[in-house]
């Protein structure tokens, strides 16, 4: 209870909780996120906004731009890191945002249940079997 009197009180901000994707797809982030972050300057979530770029959803991606103020798809570099980390995606057999969509919802799926686990307990043992 104290850690959690400490949050809510704000004397000790939550951590940050990153999800983990698969090989592939942490690949492609990593080749994209750095030159994200550089030029959101930390208005959005530099990770968040690769996966939305990656996604390639034309209306979010045109809300991102008015709300950032610029066109991000008409920088030239990261159009170029964009071609490269579509080209990781297509070497993980990612051949499209559906799959992409995928694998994201699964690795958010487990890292719920990972999070669940370290904070949810049964007394009775058979209930967690269910």
């Amino acid at each position: 209870m104290g850690t959690l009197d400490a949050v809510v009180c704000n004397s000790k901000p939550p951590a940050a909780y990153t999800v983990r994707y698969d090989d592939e797809l942490e690949e492609a982030i990593a080749q994209v996120e750095p030159l994200v972050k550089e030029k959101c300057g930390g208005r959005l979530n530099s990770r968040w906004l690769t996966l939305k770029l990656l996604d390639q959803d034309e209306s979010l991606i045109r809300e991102i731009n008015a709300y950032l103020g610029e066109d991000f798809l008409q920088d030239e570099e990261l159009q170029a890191s964009l071609t490269q980390a579509k080209d990781v995606l297509l070497s993980g057999g990612i051949t499209n945002t559906d799959q992409l969509k995928d694998r994201v919802v699964s690795a958010l799926v487990k890292s719920a249940e990972h999070i669940c686990s370290g904070v949810v307990t049964y007394h009775d043992r058979q209930y967690a079997a269910m």
